[in-house]
């Protein structure tokens, strides 16, 4: 698997700023915490959804990466992390581990799948989805 060197991989961790953020909720009603706690449980679970739209590979990557010891994997496993696959997002998705380029729908659509054809299918009748809405 080609991958980064430690000193291109360190490069590109330092684009990344570590953050913390907080708030006091304390102003918050009781309901509104219980949503926001809600909310904070359902993070992960769209994290695994996302992970699957964005690279067939990579979260099989990533539990191969988590096998191995060492620094270099620890921070590889991060960067593929922070990117949700192996695209660099913040170089117009090249590829940082192997050679293979992001699809353009990523996993989310057939990587057959041309632009035209996608746009043919939503201006086609067969796309028309009857949306009702109750009355209020």
């Amino acid at each position: 698997m080609e991958t980064p060197t430690p000193d291109s991989l360190k490069r590109l961790l330092g684009r990344y700023a570590r953050a913390s953020l907080s708030t006091d909720v304390r102003r918050l009603s009781l309901d509104d915490r219980r949503t926001l706690a809600t909310l904070a449980k359902c993070g992960p679970l769209i994290d695994n959804i996302y992970w699957k739209q964005r690279s067939e590979t990579g979260e099989a990557i990533r539990n191969n990466l988590v096998k191995l010891q060492g620094v270099h994997s620890k921070e590889l496993q991060r960067f593929l992390d922070l990117n949700f696959g192996p695209w660099d997002n913040l170089n117009h998705d090249e590829p940082f581990v192997g050679s293979e380029r992001r699809p353009l729908g990523g996993s989310f659509y057939p990587r057959d799948l041309s632009r035209d054809e996608f746009l043919h299918y939503l201006a086609s009748e067969n796309n028309k989805v009857k949306v009702e809405f109750p009355d209020r």
